[in-house]
Protein backbone atom coordinates (compact mmCIF):
# COMPACT_ATOMS: atom_id res chain seq x y z
CA UNK A 1 0.00 0.00 0.00
CA UNK A 2 1.52 3.45 -0.90
CA UNK A 3 2.87 5.52 1.88
CA UNK A 4 0.09 8.46 0.88
CA UNK A 5 -2.86 6.08 1.39
CA UNK A 6 -1.63 4.78 4.34
CA UNK A 7 -1.38 8.69 5.69
CA UNK A 8 -4.87 9.31 4.64
CA UNK A 9 -6.21 6.53 6.15
CA UNK A 10 -7.27 5.13 2.91
CA UNK A 11 -6.81 1.07 2.71
CA UNK A 12 -8.11 0.92 -1.17
CA UNK A 13 -5.25 -0.29 -3.44
CA UNK A 14 -5.23 1.95 -6.37
CA UNK A 15 -5.52 0.99 -9.41
CA UNK A 16 -2.40 2.23 -11.25
CA UNK A 17 -1.83 4.02 -14.31
CA UNK A 18 1.44 5.11 -15.70
CA UNK A 19 0.81 6.27 -19.20
CA UNK A 20 4.07 7.37 -21.37
CA UNK A 21 2.82 10.69 -22.34
CA UNK A 22 4.63 12.63 -19.89
CA UNK A 23 1.40 15.13 -20.23
CA UNK A 24 -0.82 12.01 -18.60
CA UNK A 25 1.86 10.78 -16.83
CA UNK A 26 1.26 8.35 -13.00
CA UNK A 27 -2.01 8.31 -12.10
CA UNK A 28 -4.03 6.36 -9.03
CA UNK A 29 -7.85 5.48 -9.47
CA UNK A 30 -9.40 4.97 -6.58
CA UNK A 31 -13.02 4.06 -7.41
CA UNK A 32 -14.61 2.55 -4.02
CA UNK A 33 -12.72 5.70 -2.24
CA UNK A 34 -14.18 7.96 -4.73
CA UNK A 35 -10.98 9.78 -5.93
CA UNK A 36 -8.45 10.31 -8.81
CA UNK A 37 -4.86 11.40 -8.17
CA UNK A 38 -2.30 12.58 -10.77
CA UNK A 39 1.30 13.07 -10.34
CA UNK A 40 3.73 14.63 -11.85
CA UNK A 41 7.52 14.15 -11.56
CA UNK A 42 6.36 12.02 -8.71
CA UNK A 43 4.47 14.50 -6.68
CA UNK A 44 0.94 15.25 -6.59
CA UNK A 45 -0.45 17.58 -8.91
CA UNK A 46 -4.25 16.77 -9.34
CA UNK A 47 -6.54 15.52 -7.19
CA UNK A 48 -9.97 14.50 -8.20
CA UNK A 49 -13.09 14.54 -5.46
CA UNK A 50 -16.33 12.62 -7.04
CA UNK A 51 -19.53 13.07 -5.56
CA UNK A 52 -22.83 10.93 -5.32
CA UNK A 53 -23.85 11.53 -8.75
CA UNK A 54 -20.65 11.65 -11.15
CA UNK A 55 -19.90 8.04 -11.57
CA UNK A 56 -21.43 4.36 -10.97
CA UNK A 57 -19.71 4.44 -8.09
CA UNK A 58 -19.19 5.25 -4.39
CA UNK A 59 -18.63 8.78 -3.73
CA UNK A 60 -15.70 10.60 -1.99
CA UNK A 61 -17.49 11.11 1.68
CA UNK A 62 -14.19 12.85 3.39
CA UNK A 63 -14.21 16.49 4.22
CA UNK A 64 -14.19 18.38 1.11
CA UNK A 65 -11.81 21.50 1.04
CA UNK A 66 -13.26 24.82 1.57
CA UNK A 67 -15.53 23.81 4.21
CA UNK A 68 -17.76 22.37 0.89
CA UNK A 69 -21.22 19.81 0.67
CA UNK A 70 -22.07 17.98 -2.02
CA UNK A 71 -25.58 19.06 -1.58
CA UNK A 72 -24.30 23.15 -2.16
CA UNK A 73 -25.62 24.93 -5.27
CA UNK A 74 -24.04 27.02 -7.69
CA UNK A 75 -24.85 30.01 -5.80
CA UNK A 76 -24.68 28.84 -2.20
CA UNK A 77 -20.78 28.53 -3.32
CA UNK A 78 -20.46 31.78 -4.72
CA UNK A 79 -22.34 33.27 -1.78
CA UNK A 80 -20.04 31.63 0.96
CA UNK A 81 -16.62 32.12 -1.26
CA UNK A 82 -17.28 35.45 -3.30
CA UNK A 83 -16.39 35.88 -6.86
CA UNK A 84 -14.53 32.82 -8.26
CA UNK A 85 -11.34 33.22 -10.55
CA UNK A 86 -12.78 31.95 -13.00
CA UNK A 87 -16.30 30.39 -13.80
CA UNK A 88 -18.73 28.77 -16.17
CA UNK A 89 -22.59 28.74 -16.78
CA UNK A 90 -22.32 25.11 -18.56
CA UNK A 91 -23.32 24.42 -21.79
CA UNK A 92 -26.29 22.20 -21.77
CA UNK A 93 -26.36 22.44 -25.87
CA UNK A 94 -22.95 20.88 -26.35
CA UNK A 95 -22.98 17.53 -27.74
CA UNK A 96 -19.57 15.47 -27.73
CA UNK A 97 -18.75 11.99 -25.66
CA UNK A 98 -19.10 13.56 -22.56
CA UNK A 99 -22.37 15.37 -23.06
CA UNK A 100 -23.26 18.19 -22.23
CA UNK A 101 -20.66 20.08 -20.57
CA UNK A 102 -21.12 20.98 -17.09
CA UNK A 103 -21.19 24.70 -14.81
CA UNK A 104 -18.40 25.00 -12.71
CA UNK A 105 -15.94 27.87 -10.62
CA UNK A 106 -12.50 27.79 -9.76
CA UNK A 107 -10.78 29.39 -6.81
CA UNK A 108 -6.85 29.87 -7.29
CA UNK A 109 -5.28 30.46 -4.29
CA UNK A 110 -1.11 31.48 -4.50
CA UNK A 111 -0.04 27.63 -4.81
CA UNK A 112 -3.06 25.88 -5.22
CA UNK A 113 -6.60 25.65 -6.92
CA UNK A 114 -9.66 24.78 -6.09
CA UNK A 115 -11.98 23.61 -8.83
CA UNK A 116 -16.03 22.86 -8.28
CA UNK A 117 -17.95 21.25 -11.23
CA UNK A 118 -21.80 21.52 -10.55
CA UNK A 119 -24.61 19.00 -11.97
CA UNK A 120 -26.14 20.38 -15.36
CA UNK A 121 -29.31 22.01 -13.35
CA UNK A 122 -26.75 23.62 -10.84
CA UNK A 123 -28.26 22.90 -8.03
CA UNK A 124 -25.35 20.53 -6.08
CA UNK A 125 -21.57 19.93 -6.60
CA UNK A 126 -20.98 16.88 -9.09
CA UNK A 127 -17.12 16.58 -8.46
CA UNK A 128 -14.10 19.30 -6.59
CA UNK A 129 -10.82 18.97 -7.92
CA UNK A 130 -7.79 20.25 -6.23
CA UNK A 131 -4.66 21.05 -8.52
CA UNK A 132 -1.47 22.65 -8.41
CA UNK A 133 -1.43 26.43 -9.87
CA UNK A 134 0.96 24.73 -12.34
CA UNK A 135 -2.14 22.25 -13.46
CA UNK A 136 -4.54 24.89 -14.23
CA UNK A 137 -5.32 25.47 -17.27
Amino acid sequence: MPALLVALGITECPEIDDDPDPDIGLSWALPQTGIDISFDSGRVSTVFLYGPSKRQQDYYRGQLPKELDWEMSFDTVGLAHGTPSRHSHGDRSASGPLGPLPPWVRYDGDDHCVHIQFTTDKCRIEMVTIMTAERAP
